[in-house]
């Protein structure tokens, strides 16, 4: 009774990853093209999706797209830091990241559209430290992180179909 009541409740398991046609097998993840004023944001995202495919489908990556089955594109449309948390001398303490990404998962040998979403957005908080003798800038490894989040979800989005 309880196998057939879970069987029934609309759980799936979540390492089946059926939403990429069988005959991809290598994906091509050309640099994001960036289109804001943070150089440092196209090698971090990029590299995290590649990795984030590595680790969790079969798939391979290719470095070049003529040998891929599929492509997946990203354009960095928008990065922006808002201070969220302010102290008394008008000093941010507490920032969020916004990252818009225009992304395009295509499939090469049948010619069409997998994925696409033109603005994925994701967000990463980051804290400053009140302490001069702490000043660290927390913004690179925030990105990373967010990065890392774009990543998961993004291939998350497409390996099971969301």
């Amino acid at each position: 009774m309880v196998i057939l009541l879970h069987g029934a409740c609309g759980y799936r398991m979540s390492a089946r990853y059926g939403a990429l046609p069988g005959h991809i097998t290598t994906i091509a993840v050309p640099s994001f093209d960036n289109k804001t004023m943070n150089f440092a944001l196209s090698a971090p995202l990029t590299q995290a999706v590649k990795r984030e495919f590595i680790e969790r489908s079969a798939c391979r990556i290719a470095s070049d797209e003529a040998e891929a089955d599929a492509v997946l594109q990203g354009t960095i449309t928008g990065y922006s830091v808002t201070p969220i948390a302010i102290k008394r001398q008008n000093v941010g303490t507490s920032f969020l990241i916004t990252l818009r990404v225009k992304i395009l998962f295509s499939d090469r040998r049948e010619n069409r559209v997998i994925y696409s979403n033109p603005s994925f957005i994701l967000r990463e908080e980051y804290i400053l430290s009140e302490r001069n003798i702490d000043f660290y800038v927390e913004e690179g490894p925030a990105i990373e992180r967010a990065a890392q989040a774009f990543a998961d979800r993004l291939v998350t989005t497409i390996l099971e179909d969301f």
